[in-house]
């Protein structure tokens, strides 16, 4: 019912409505159970762990071989360094530098009567 009121059609009476009130349960919803968030978290802090060691291993790995090449690399240039510390053995011990230096510098000449043979002597089993 529209009642007219100081010339305001809008306001209506309200009737008195019996009110049924709703009893709504709230249910409270939990995303994850505390049981399982200490699960997955120990289960992530492992799996971290796992990974740094394994990824620490490789970093040791790489620089283990890192230092197995400057080994390497420091072999070679010490046996060519050996090679030709050979050559040069090789060509100051030969005798005829030997004699040279001795008749050049020394003053030494050589006496053909008393030639001794010195690799018998070293060599007594040959």
């Amino acid at each position: 019912m529209a009642y007219y009121t100081n010339g305001n059609l809008a306001y209506q009476l309200r009737e008195k409505q019996t009110v049924h009130k709703k009893s709504a349960i709230k249910i409270k919803k939990s995303s994850i159970p505390i049981g399982e968030k200490l699960f997955y978290l120990v289960t992530v802090l492992i799996v971290g762990a796992i990974a740094s060691v394994i990824i620490s291993n490789y970093a040791q790995i790489v620089e283990y071989n890192y230092q197995i090449q400057k080994q390497e690399q420091s072999i070679k240039a010490i046996q060519i360094e050996n090679e030709n510390l050979q050559l040069k053995i090789a060509e100051l011990s030969s005798p005829e530098r030997i004699l040279a230096i001795a008749k050049e510098r020394l003053g030494m000449k050589l006496n053909e009567e008393q030639v001794i043979m010195l690799s018998n002597q070293l060599n007594p089993k040959q």
